[in-house]
């Protein structure tokens, strides 16, 4: 019986954590070992953990200085010992059923990498998120599981489940595949766009789930989910993916990080442009300019170049005239949710 490591990265969670771990040791699957990493909460986090170990020997809580949610959960892959990794954010939840579910697929099929579908939202209560009727789908006969054969993963990660491959919350990956492969700890934002995406390159058999067992708390001042104003601290692992690509001739999947760079700078640019904060607007136009050197650029429209060029150099123009009319497409076919 393989055992789960339950990876959770913690800082300052205190209103949430005590749901998300009853959601952990609620699972009808026991063979667990729950890691609680804490970041340097402030507030009464620890305390609540401590309360939790002491009900749940499973429960482990682990504490470090301030260094951000990659150092975190480093700690966590270091320290494990179960033959699975499960990473779940210390604000989120998951359905009783999701790590039988996950783990009995992983066994009868050889799948090194699992997930779910998930819910979004900010309710409070774990038998209000996941109620019984979840189980209709079966019921029904609906196909409960979709299978990624080996090279086909990596399309799923652009294309068919691009929004559930964000980010890291809700992955069950075999510790085989992992090795040595961390969390880089110098970004601030998108490090688990990295790390899946350099996970997902090894051309693995990947399985999804179909229920939306996986809660995905949004909160202002998240660990994992913070709603930074300014988009550019997303460019560089954006930029570091797409040169991977680039330099791979996958032109194809380069292209769509191109598209997502230059949809923050716009976005950037143009709320810099209405804070009047000019020293901020002289920096984006900086990068901006430096992206349009890339090999990569020419290869977009020649009318998205030009709405480029408009917002960086006759912005008045593409605030009245442009930005209206490509704004919502924009938002749907440029990735530009890949910092979730």
């Amino acid at each position: 019986m393989n055992k789960i490591s339950v990876i959770i990265p913690m800082y300052n969670s205190q209103d949430y954590i005590g749901q998300c771990l009853r959601s952990v040791i609620s699972q009808t699957y026991r063979n667990l070992e729950v890691l609680v990493i804490d970041d340097g909460s402030t507030d009464k986090s620890v305390e609540i953990c401590q309360s939790y170990c002491q009900k749940d020997k499973r429960i482990r809580l682990l504490l470090q200085e301030h260094g951000g949610v990659s150092v975190a959960r480093n700690r966590g892959l270091d320290t494990a010992k179960g033959a699975y990794l499960f990473f779940l954010d210390s604000d989120d939840m998951i359905h009783p059923y999701l790590l039988e579910e996950l783990i009995s697929h992983a066994r009868q099929n050889q799948t090194k990498f699992l997930f779910c579908k998930y819910k979004r939202g900010d309710g409070t209560q774990t038998e209000e998120i996941f109620p019984e009727a979840s189980m209709a789908a079966e019921k029904r006969g609906r196909r409960k599981w979709e299978e990624a054969r080996v090279g086909e993963d990596v399309v799923w990660f652009y294309k068919r489940y691009a929004r559930e491959l964000l980010g890291i919350g809700g992955k069950l990956i075999s510790r085989e595949i992992i090795g040595t492969l961390r969390f880089e700890e110098s970004l601030k934002r998108g490090e688990d766009t990295l790390f899946l995406h350099e996970l997902l390159g090894k051309k693995l058999w990947v399985g999804c789930c179909l229920y939306p067992w996986y809660y995905y708390r949004t909160r202002p001042d998240s660990l994992s989910h913070s709603g930074q104003t300014d988009d550019e601290a997303y460019l560089e692992i954006y930029s570091k993916v797409r040169d991977t690509e680039f330099e791979s001739k996958r032109f194809g999947f380069a292209f769509v990080w191109e598209n997502t760079i230059f949809y923050l700078l716009k976005k950037s640019y143009t709320e810099a442009v209405r804070r009047k904060e000019k020293q901020r607007c002289c920096v984006i136009k900086e990068k901006a300019g430096k992206e349009r050197r890339h090999p990569m650029y020419r290869k977009l429209s020649l009318m998205t170049r030009s709405v480029i060029w408009l917002c960086f150099y006759c912005h008045p123009v593409y605030l009245w005239f442009i930005e209206p009319f490509y704004k919502r497409l924009e938002e749907k076919n440029n990735c530009a949710g890949r910092q979730g």
